[in-house]
C-alpha cells in the first residue's frame, strides 16, 4: 500500500540495471507495442476457416496488457468480432457516479488464458498468461468539495520482485492510471488528485540465482539488502535517487528520452 506513489524518491540507486527500460515499458503501457501481437481478427478468421494449425505456433504476442484493457475483444450476439475500451468504461462509471465501487477492468480471457482443452483443437504451442488480473479504480471526495482523489488497487496473478515490479509500477501509474485520473478531471469539470496506489500480488517471488551475481552478470543481493537496510533505518537519501540532485536530472532525461523515441519508433526490435 503506498500512499503517495509519485511522490519522490522513486528510485533506488542499486536498481539492477538502473532506470533504463522505464520509459520504453510506459510506452508499452500506453499501447505502442500493440502492433506486435497477433492480430485477434486473425485468430478468429483462422478459427472459422478451420487453420487455426497455421498459427498456433505464431511467435508474435498473444497480448498486450494495453489491449486488453483498450481493446478486450469479444463476439456480440450476432458474431462480429468487436472491442471494449475497459479503461473509457472506468471513466463513464464514475463521471456517472463519483461514488462507484464498480469501476474496475480486467486482462484475464478464460477462452484463451487457460491454454486448455476447453477450446477444443484451439490450443497454443507456447502461451504465457497475463500477470496483472484486475485494476479497480475509487473515487474520494476531498474537503470542501473542491474534487476528489483517485485511489487504484492492482491486483496481479504472478511477479518477479527483482526484475518486475518497479516497471511494472511506474509503467501502470504513468501509462495508464495519469490517462484514466485526467479524463475523470476534464469529465467532472473538477480537480482530480493522484491517490493511494495498492499493489497485490497473488504468488511474489524471487529466483536463487538472483544471488549469484556469477550466474546473474549483476548482484543483486546488494540491492536487495539495501532495500531492508531502508527499512531498518538507514538513510534515505544514502540508498535512493533525491531531486535536485545531478544524477536525478540525468535519470529523468533518459527516461523521457527512452519513452519519446519508442513512441516514434514502435516497431524497433520487434521480434520477427
Amino acid at each position: 500500500h503506498i500512499q503517495e506513489p509519485c511522490a519522490e524518491p522513486r528510485f533506488h540507486k542499486h536498481y539492477l540495471g538502473g532506470w533504463m527500460g522505464f520509459g520504453d515499458y510506459r510506452a508499452e503501457i500506453e499501447g505502442v507495442k500493440d502492433g506486435w501481437m497477433i492480430s485477434p481478427a486473425l485468430v478468429a478468421q483462422k478459427i472459422k476457416e478451420g487453420k487455426f494449425d497455421e498459427i498456433k505456433d505464431d511467435h508474435r504476442w498473444n497480448y498486450t496488457y494495453s489491449q486488453r484493457l483498450r481493446a478486450y475483444p469479444y463476439f456480440d450476439y450476432n458474431g462480429q468480432l468487436r472491442t471494449i475500451n475497459q479503461l473509457q468504461s472506468v471513466v463513464n462509471n464514475l463521471k456517472n457516479d463519483p461514488s462507484s465501487r464498480s469501476a474496475q477492468c480486467i486482462t484475464w480471457d478464460p477462452r484463451w488464458d487457460h491454454n486448455d482443452e476447453q477450446m477444443g483443437p484451439f490450443k497454443w504451442e507456447s502461451y504465457h498468461s497475463p500477470c496483472l488480473q484486475r485494476l479497480w479504480f475509487r473515487l474520494f471526495p476531498l474537503e470542501k468539495n473542491t474534487g476528489y482523489v483517485l485511489n487504484v488497487n492492482t491486483h496481479w496473478r504472478s511477479r518477479d520482485l527483482l526484475k518486475a515490479v518497479p516497471s511494472n509500477i511506474y509503467g501502470i501509474l504513468e501509462g495508464m492510471i495519469e490517462e484514466v485520473r485526467l479524463k475523470l478531471e476534464k469529465e467532472l469539470n473538477t480537480t482530480v488528485e493522484r491517490g493511494a496506489y495498492v499493489d497485490i500480488s497473488d504468488s511474489l517471488h524471487l529466483y536463487g540465482h538472483y544471488f549469484d551475481p556469477r550466474l546473474q552478470g549483476l548482484d543483486a543481493e546488494a540491492y536487495l539488502e539495501d532495500i531492508f537496510r531502508i527499512a531498518g533505518g538507514e538513510p534515505l537519501e544514502n540508498r535512493v535517487i533525491m531531486p535536485g540532485t545531478e544524477m536525478y536530472d540525468i535519470m529523468m532525461e533518459d527516461i523521457e528520452n527512452e519513452y519519446k523515441f519508442r513512441k516514434n519508433n514502435p516497431d524497433f526490435g520487434r521480434p520477427q
